[in-house]
């Protein structure tokens, strides 16, 4: 995949902001349609593999949305030679019918649409920490499903089941397929199952489980032998007539807030979102010709601290500007929201209920929040805020860091002893599952998307050495033999490094591996073809390698049809990923020629398989891996003989962890990276530990 793609993605991103077009009449354009894959010179990005979720709704008025990266937009469309068409600035995107999917091209790359959802991936661990256990081990069905008002017989639907095993394994059937690979974990509020990353998340009530299935079905599941029951919506919102200050006005009252909108706001009924605990209501006032002039959202749910607070931090917000109040707000029934996106977006959080609000305003430039009509609405607005006994999540820096507790762990005939290499201030992650790191020079560097850091290995802990922003994220940071470092992002470009100074931009695409020479190495991304990669007078030149057309299972060559991580040692070429035959994740171990030598897998007949491979090493005694997803260690010998695993959880002393990353040293040992969330949720910690043993 190239830039055009993702640029093709921000493109139809800035097309939202628009309001272009006029009425458009073609019923097979209307609708939601999903995002299923996107492909550039024979090259697909499958979104279901990634957990990316981007829709497109078309209304017969000539309005639509788009929902990306949590943001809702509007649009306006026209029909034209039958294609739905988007302009923007003078130029326009068509949007054709190609059978049940919607095709959109822009400069060779194409983005195809289907009417089934697609989870978006967000941070998860799987383990279990809930009191009540009492659903562990017990097989629940769906007995029903609600769409909209209605409940329909879950039989109309296909088999929908779940096992949440004792272990943080789980069985889960969605329309009758079943879904391997899954572990879960109980917050004591929540039960979250994740498929490679897609999550599920389950709510106790009275009869048993409810699931959200991504907004189109309320599913309630009951303990297998129960009788099915019939459920009806617990949550109608309704519209009464009062008078407003001397205006008349209707009123939309929902359990967590009440909107009283003059007449020259209409409430747009058919968009809302709403259950019984949340609620996401749209307001708008149009022109003369029907089109959309100004737009509010109010918005309303259960959710954490921590998801509150990216939501400024995501956008470049520093969260010590938003604890100090010091950043631009609107007065809300006499609550102060604060500004997460310039002129658009205003958030608070009520602790105690646990509920995040937001409210949203269209046009972002040139308007006035505090005169009307924008005055006239938010004037109406009233909270309910109940007390509902929620802990008030302290700010990171008043948070209690987190203290591992050193377990070494017997797997097989090796002692697996860690280090914990101690901080001298916590490293707080915005988020996890986005940090890389690599050891050159006696110096741990780490990137997490634009931060770019070094730190100081001594003999009690590791100090900071150097910080700076990057311009660009990366994903991916790599080391030679010769100290250089080379920062990949992802699809699109790599940079080589001598410590913070760049010194060449090589004209390769993917996440760069090098072999401890620095004369070559390999280059891949998720299901992009790897190429190998030969360096001579600074030239980086690549060429194709043993595994091709991943994506295509007609034309496909090797062992793999996605590739999580590769690993370059003086002897072998070492690979992690899906494999080509639906087996799994497993490891194939290369010689330098890409020639197949043996399989590194867990061939025991349990649910323990390979989860997510997040780093491979070879030892003086084999292959030793971190597996982000199960939360272990692995180790094999030099056959790639499986040998036995550590679980981390009590090998490093942590709870619901992520292993982020890993590193070889020239000692033996091994550094390990993870990510652990505080007991009092005040941050997300990056730790290191100092493996030996194996």
């Amino acid at each position: 995949m190239g830039k055009r793609i993702i640029g093709f993605v921000l493109a139809m991103a800035l097309l939202l902001s628009m309001s272009v077009g006029a009425h458009a009449q073609e019923t097979g354009f209307l609708g939601t349609w999903h995002l299923e894959s996107m492909e550039e010179d024979g090259e697909i990005m499958i979104a279901a593999d990634y957990g990316m979720s981007i829709s497109v709704t078309f209304f017969e008025d000539g309005v639509g949305e788009m929902e990306a990266f949590g943001e809702t937009e509007s649009f306006t469309w026209t029909l034209q030679d039958g294609a739905a068409v988007v302009e923007m600035d003078g130029e326009t995107i068509a949007f054709t019918l190609d059978g049940n999917q919607l095709v959109a091209t822009e400069g060779g790359t194409a983005m195809v649409f289907g009417r089934e959802p697609v989870a978006s991936a967000e941070d998860f661990a799987g383990s279990w920490q809930g009191t009540d256990q009492s659903y562990i081990d017990t097989l629940f069905v769906c007995v029903a499903a609600e769409v909209g008002e209605t409940t329909i017989d879950a039989a109309m639907i296909g088999r929908y089941d779940v096992i949440f095993y004792a272990d943080g394994t789980a069985s889960f059937t969605i329309g009758g397929v079943d879904l391997q690979g899954c572990t879960w974990r109980d917050d004591g509020t929540i039960i979250t199952l994740d498929f490679y990353t897609t999550l599920y998340e389950f709510v106790r009530v009275d009869e048993g489980l409810q699931m959200n299935y991504f907004d189109t079905m309320l599913l309630t599941y009951v303990a297998d032998g129960e009788e099915p029951i019939v459920t009806t919506p617990t949550s109608e919102l309704e519209i009464i007539d009062p008078v407003f200050e001397g205006t008349e006005r209707e009123v939309v009252e929902h359990g967590l807030f009440s909107v009283a909108y003059p007449e020259e706001w209409i409430y747009d009924e058919g968009r809302a979102n709403i259950s019984e605990k949340s609620a996401n209501l749209k307001f708008a006032i149009f022109d003369e010709d029907e089109k959309e002039q100004y737009s509010v959202t109010i918005s309303a749910s259960p959710d954490t601290a921590k998801q509150h607070r990216r939501s400024f931090t995501d956008n470049g917000i520093e969260l010590r500007d938003l604890a100090d109040g010091k950043l631009d707000s609107i007065m809300i029934d006499g609550t102060v929201f604060y500004e997460s996106r310039p002129g658009e977006t205003y958030r608070y959080r009520h602790d105690a209920s646990g509920v995040n609000y937001y409210v949203q305003f269209k046009p972002t430039k040139d308007v006035d929040l505090d005169a009307p009509p924008f005055s006239d609405i938010l004037e109406g607005i009233s909270l309910h805020l109940t007390d509902e006994g929620e802990t008030v999540i302290p700010w990171p820096w008043d948070g209690t860091p987190w203290a591992p507790g050193i377990n070494p762990q017997m797997v097989g005939p090796f002692t697996l002893t860690p280090v914990f290499l101690k901080a001298e201030e916590p490293i707080l992650l915005n988020r996890i599952m986005n940090t890389s790191f690599t050891v050159a020079n006696g110096l741990i560097y780490t990137v997490t998307k634009k931060d770019f850091r070094s730190y100081r290995i001594g003999d009690e802990g590791i100090t900071l050495e150097n910080a700076m922003k990057l311009d660009e994220e990366f994903e991916l940071i790599r080391t030679d033999g010769t100290g250089k470092l080379y920062l990949s992002q992802g699809i699109w470009n790599v940079f080589m490094h001598d410590g913070f100074s760049r010194i060449n931009a090589p004209d390769i695409k993917n996440d760069l591996v090098m072999h401890p020479s620095g004369e070559w190495g390999i280059t891949f991304w998720v299901n992009s073809d790897p190429k190998k990669i030969t360096v001579q007078d600074g030239i980086f030149k690549a060429e194709p390698w043993v595994l091709s057309d991943l994506t295509k299972e007609e034309t496909r060559e090797g062992f793999f049809r996605m590739i999580s991580d590769v690993r370059i040692t003086d002897s072998y070429i070492v690979v992690a990923g899906k494999a080509a035959d639906d087996s799994g994740e497993k490891i194939m171990v290369y010689d330098h020629d890409g020639n197949e030598l043996f399989v590194l897998e867990d061939t025991r007949e349990d649910r323990s398989g390979l989860g997510s491979i997040t780093g491979i090493a070879e030892t003086p005694n084999g292959f030793l891996a971190t597996d982000g997803n199960m939360r272990d260690i692995v180790l094999w010998n030099t056959e790639g003989v499986y040998i036995g695993k550590a679980d981390v959880k009590k090998l490093f002393g942590a709870n619901y962890c992520w292993l982020e990353d890993m590193h070889m040293m020239d000692d033996g040992s091994i550094i390990i990276g993870i990510s652990q969330e505080r007991d009092d949720k005040s941050a997300d910690e990056l730790l290191f530990f100092r493996l030996t043993g194996f």
